[in-house]
């Protein structure tokens, strides 16, 4: 029967892995999955195995020194004359780069995308909040102008201080922000 086991390597796998030969020779492809995708490799193995090819299977690989490696699977099997698979020939395509940059371009969509909403809704808490505030503010202003009793006057004035410090930390909060 198939197995996984790593019969031949190139130099480019071997140098990708951080191995030698006698380190990846003989040792089951499995070894070299990432256990996050362990899962998706013993798949994609079910696949090939039925169908005796894959197509840009994305993987991660575990190097010998333990670090991650992105890589994308192109595999083809090479059958004997009643169709039985003898082995598969396999390519691994480094794509560890190109996934950190297409991260970084989502991370970036998504900070752009918060900074907009950040902005609308600064936008919309300066009208929603100042206004009736500048209301109050300026309606405590003019009933100080009528004919008040003293304690009327005193709880008027400190409804204005009141009004008008909230109204500047408002200020401060939505100018930092």
């Amino acid at each position: 029967p198939y197995t996984s086991t790593i019969l031949e390597c190139n130099r480019t796998f071997l140098d990708s892995m951080e191995a030698d030969k006698d380190f990846v020779i003989g040792r089951s492809i499995f070894d070299f999955y990432a256990l996050s995708c362990r899962d998706s490799a013993h798949e994609a193995f079910e696949v090939f195995l039925e169908t005796g090819e894959l197509h840009g299977e994305v993987l991660s690989l575990q190097t010998r020194t333990g670090k991650m490696i992105d890589v994308s699977l192109d595999a083809s099997a090479v059958r004997n004359s009643e169709g039985r698979i003898l082995y598969r020939r396999s390519s691994y395509h480094d794509i560890t780069d190109r996934l950190r940059i297409e991260k970084l371009k989502t991370d970036m969509e998504i900070a752009q995308n918060s900074d907009r909403l950040k902005t609308e809704f600064l936008a919309a808490m300066s009208h929603e909040v100042r206004t009736p505030l500048n209301s109050i503010i300026g309606l405590t202003e003019m009933l100080l102008e009528t004919s008040l009793t003293e304690l009327q006057e005193s709880r008027l004035k400190t409804v204005l201080r009141s009004g008008s410090s909230l109204l500047s930390i408002l200020n401060d909060i939505l100018d930092f922000s």
